[in-house]
């Protein structure tokens, strides 16, 4: 709704060559697909026996907001053909992408998804008001309504859960069952692999009841596909798969000290969070 009335040749040669880009075929594909296993793209099953959930690689997401300012070029050069079933289903698609990336992805890159599906929205928004829908209205006043924030059960009082393993902990713990973006979810989940590490009951006899009860709920309710399932079992042997590391290179004597303590007891627990969380 904000394109100058004419265009220059030049002007018009590039909203197409952006608008006619290959790379909108498996924008399109990924948009319509039921499930999306974004990490799964980017390890192979089986991993080795020494990583954990903090060594899994992270896929790039930093194209995205290229990707969505060329979506409002694309956008563009369809109002200017008049061709306003080609621009909303542009802006649809992107959304929808956006909502897929969301969905799909693990940790926090989710929110990469979910800031995507933002800028899609308002184009679609753009879109609509340029060709007169008045559908465009009813998502705005939708949008006025829509409640806002995150339960407060995920929510940590500073000074409070923040100082305290055991408040963190439940916290995570409730943010995994909570009805947040799956993105969030997974990334408390992710943070319970280091609760072992946290006192020396956990330490020496493994993680306590909540902690199990919540990773079997992630097994059971969260896990779609056999990377999920990965990550769940990742998590859960996060601290004996670090003891197959050895301490770091780098690591000063009382790291060195603690090591050779923790390998004389046998316990590779022990060993895991000392070389991983404390010699790194």
């Amino acid at each position: 709704d904000s394109l100058p009335r004419t265009l220059t040749a030049g002007e018009r040669a590039f909203l197409q060559r952006v608008a006619e880009a290959p790379h909108w075929s498996v924008v399109g594909m990924v948009a319509r697909a039921p499930h999306v296993d974004l990490l799964g793209a980017y390890i192979a099953l089986p991993v080795p026996d020494d990583v954990d959930i903090f060594g899994l690689p992270i896929p790039p997401t930093t194209m995205l907001r290229g990707l969505g300012q060329a979506n409002a070029a694309r956008i563009a050069f369809h109002l200017q053909r008049g061709d306003r079933a080609a621009a909303r289903l542009a802006a649809q698609e992107l959304l929808s992408l956006g909502l897929r990336l969301a969905d799909a992805s693990r940790f926090e890159l989710g929110m990469s998804g979910i800031s995507l599906a933002r800028t899609a929205h308002e184009q679609l928004i753009r879109t609509l008001r340029a060709t007169g829908d008045p559908e465009a209205e009813r998502m705005v006043a939708a949008q006025s309504e829509a409640p806002t924030g995150s339960p407060s059960s995920n929510t940590e009082q500073p000074g409070k859960a923040r100082d305290s393993v055991a408040q963190v902990g439940a916290t995570r713990m409730q943010a995994v069952r909570d009805p947040l973006p799956a993105s969030l979810r997974w990334e408390a989940l992710r943070l319970l692999g280091i609760l072992p590490c946290a006192n020396t009951r956990t330490l020496v006899f493994g993680a306590d009841a909540a902690t199990r009860e919540a990773l079997a709920f992630a097994r059971a309710e969260l896990a779609r596909n056999a990377t999920d399932s990965l990550l769940v079992t990742l998590t859960e042997e996060t601290p004996e798969r670090r003891s197959r590391r050895g301490i770091a290179a780098d690591a000063g004597f009382i790291e060195r000290v603690l090591e050779t303590k923790a390998r004389v007891l046998g316990t590779s627990r022990m060993v895991g969070c000392i070389t991983g969380f404390v010699g790194s």
